[in-house]
């Protein structure tokens, strides 16, 4: 079994880093630079070399093993949200993003490549991408959850070859939970999904929070990739009836000075912007996700009041 895997120096590096953010450093860039190299530098040891019995075991094991790393680097960036309103820090984040996806590609140097072996890093990225956009939201911070997912990253592959990717490729496709959910008659509808929701415990981030991040990723893929669908496939909207109307952010989108930074994140320039993806919806001419109904995209983003709040 696979300990919880601590590391002196990456310790060292974090609690460098938290002193620096909670006051006001100016070495605040580079303590949450070098914090986050030493994250994803530490990400080597949970890559899968070897295994005895199925791969999904040992998918969910490393997962399980990674949990205190997670929280930690979600502690930090709840931190950076909440006490460095400039945001300073958002393009040392965007290049952090960039190497957690270079662990979703195989080493050039592998000779034997295990079927799935790289589902634990898949679900990694996916994650705390997930997590650094919910915090970004949380704390309003929505220039720079905008500038997340306006701008592309940087993919490595191979020794020289390296290309541009949105953010909709983050989300990838998990064959071993699939396999897993078969195997052991687990009869869930969706493993990753009720996965991320157990794991969603020991951080200020709560599960409305991602959901709402989830939508809103969902949202503004769907705007950029229409009429054609996106890429993104929105895993939490499984637990929507846990959502009571709107979300938040959308709620509050109702005053023009609030829209102005929302619809950065989206997107669009104004609300009527929504009309055609949501009339896709409604008519069903479009496939809505798991757990959405035709108009729950309307009421998400409480469509009507926000037209016509914003346009009054």
């Amino acid at each position: 079994m696979l300990k919880t895997i601590r590391d002196g120096t990456q310790d060292d590096a974090f609690e460098k880093a938290l002193f620096a953010i909670e006051n006001d450093r100016e070495n605040v860039l580079g303590a949450m630079d070098n914090y986050l190299r030493f994250f994803t530098r530490n990400l080597e040891r949970f890559r899968i070399r070897e295994f005895e019995g199925h791969i999904d075991d040992a998918i969910v094991e490393t997962l399980d093993a990674f949990l205190p790393m997670r929280d930690q680097c979600i502690r930090l960036l709840v931190a950076a949200a909440r006490y460095d309103p400039n945001v300073r820090w958002i393009v040392t984040v965007h290049r952090f993003i960039e190497r957690l996806i270079h662990y979703t590609n195989p080493p050039h140097n592998q000779r034997k490549r295990i079927e799935y072996g790289l589902d634990n890093f898949s679900f990694i990225l996916h994650e705390l991408f997930l997590y650094a956009i919910a915090i970004l939201l949380k704390f309003e911070r929505l220039e720079h959850a905008a500038y997340m997912l306006s701008n592309k990253y940087y993919v490595t592959q191979g020794l020289d070859h390296g290309f541009l990717s949105a953010f909709d490729d983050i989300h990838k496709h998990m064959g071993s939970l699939v396999q897993r959910n078969e195997r052991l008659g687990l009869g869930l509808e969706a493993l990753r999904a009720s996965m991320l929701r157990e794991r969603c415990v020991g951080t200020e981030v709560t599960l409305n929070d991602l959901m709402q991040a989830d939508f809103t990723i969902f949202l503004r893929a769907e705007l950029r990739n229409f009429p054609e669908y996106s890429r993104w496939w929105p895993e939490l909207l499984m637990f929507l009836r846990e959502v009571g109307g709107s979300f938040e952010m959308y709620v509050r989108a109702g005053t023009k000075s609030y829209f102005d930074q929302l619809r950065l994140v989206v997107g669009i320039n104004e609300a009527k912007d929504l009309q055609q993806l949501i009339d896709s919806y409604k008519d069903e001419t479009r496939k809505a996700p798991r757990g959405m109904q035709p108009r729950t995209i309307a009421k998400l983003v409480g469509y009507e009041f926000l037209l016509s709040t914003t346009t009054s």
